[in-house]
């Protein structure tokens, strides 16, 4: 089992748009961090954890070419705004990704992203 973080950063990222502290001016690698996601590889499969906006450019970072679940910790932006590029891995792999997370949680996704859900268009 291995488990990678793919972003750690708040939930704006760091550095921050606009911000001029030293952490988000400092040229140290440490300080770019990106939005809130894991990785949980076992058994051949792939599970995401929440997907950040920038999970299109963790999965490029990672050469991930597999999706077989993702989990939704909750709903705010930072947790659930890069779902859209879980598609790419529906297309190429042809079979659905399940989505886990509470009901609650899986009803927000629903409103948030109802073209991913509309039956009339496979995804």
């Amino acid at each position: 089992m291995r488990l990678t973080f793919l972003g750690t950063g708040t939930s704006t990222g760091v550095p921050a748009v606009a911000c001029r502290c030293p952490v988000c001016t400092s040229s140290d690698p440490h300080d770019k961090r990106t939005r809130p996601s894991l990785l949980l590889e076992f058994d051949g499969r792939a599970v995401v954890i929440d997907t950040s906006p920038d999970f299109r450019q963790q999965a490029l970072r990672e050469r991930l070419e597999r999706l077989d679940a993702v989990v939704f910790t909750h709903t705010h932006a930072d947790h659930v705004l890069g779902l859209d590029d879980v598609r790419v891995f529906y297309f190429r792999q042809g079979e659905p990704i399940p989505i886990y997370a509470s009901p609650r949680s899986m009803g927000d996704i629903r409103r948030i992203f109802t073209y991913i859900f509309d039956q009339t268009y496979p995804y």
